[in-house]
């Protein structure tokens, strides 16, 4: 590392230590944040208390060998943000904060283990949950996060659908899209007619995008939206814009036409051509490009 680098560290120092006794006074409003930039600096060994502490933000902390024992004195958090801080695993102490209700550990290096699995598992008040940008491989069962709202598993490597989600409810986003998936269960592609409302609630906040589906799987999602559309169509509409659809070439080039076309608009107006859907898309295309 440079010195410039070490001495704009050492530069932010003052900062960090002003901030942190700021905090520990109950000085102000708002979160406790620590914002670092380069490899010198380390997180203090603290040895007051910050049980009053609801919201900690630790922004690009490069050096995170005492994590757990710093985090032990934030236990009654309700808002933890650890992000580009170079974590492999997630902090035991984690594990302990039974308050917690949004945990944000986007853009890190966590590899998920087992151990590391159940500790989220366990987080039964979460709201929110952000794990972009992490090479996870495997996701916690989420069967137990009953307020779940937010789920954000973008970009983590995943391979797996993550289970126990239809217990959640309430979500109004779960984010799975640039990922390794290959299929999506049955049990969402063609749901039990008693359990077709759940389902449908849960994969109109779901996004795909960008998996490894085969070229062609764009049909079995077509097919699940035909089938919703004549069983609950008033669903068919709620639902998020680009949810459980992947690669759809039909709606592509209605949406590249017809950009104010909300995505069931879409849907059902390539629906209603019928087998000669792609012939009259075609001719549409072709003339759309001489405009």
């Amino acid at each position: 590392q440079s010195s410039d680098g070490a001495l704009d560290s050492f530069a932010r120092a003052p900062y960090i230590a002003k901030e942190i006794k700021r905090q520990w006074r109950r000085v102000g409003k708002g979160p406790m944040q620590i914002r670092m930039g380069g490899e010198t600096l380390e997180l203090p060994v603290l040895s007051a208390d910050f049980s009053h502490i609801e919201r900690l933000e630790l922004f690009g902390v490069r050096r995170f060998g005492n994590a757990n024992a710093f985090l032990k004195k934030f236990p009654q958090l309700n808002g933890l943000i650890i992000t580009r801080c170079g974590l492999t695993e997630i902090p035991q102490a984690i594990g302990k904060m039974t308050n917690l209700t949004s945990l944000n550990l986007a853009a890190n290096n966590i590899r998920l283990s087992p151990q590391g699995a159940r500790i989220l598992s366990a987080l039964s008040n979460l709201e929110e949950l952000y794990l972009t940008n992490n090479p996870l491989g495997i996701t916690p069962d989420f069967s137990a996060m009953p307020r779940l709202r937010s789920l954000n598993l973008r970009n983590t490597q995943l391979d797996q659908w993550p289970t126990g989600l239809q217990a959640d409810t309430g979500l109004n986003l779960v984010d799975l899209s640039d990922n390794l998936l290959r299929e999506v269960p049955q049990q969402y592609l063609n749901p039990a007619i008693e359990q077709l409302d759940a389902t449908a609630r849960l994969n109109g906040v779901t996004l795909v995008e960008g998996n490894r589906f085969p070229a062609d799987y764009w049909q079995q999602f077509d097919k699940y939206w035909q089938r919703l559309n004549q069983a609950k169509p008033d669903l068919l509409s709620s639902a998020r814009d680009g949810a459980f659809d992947s690669g759809n070439p039909r709606l592509e080039k209605v949406r590249r036409m017809y950009p104010d076309k909300r995505m069931h608009e879409a849907r059902e107006w390539v629906w209603r051509l019928g087998e000669g859907a792609d012939a009259e898309l075609a001719r549409l295309e072709l003339e759309f490009n001489t405009l």
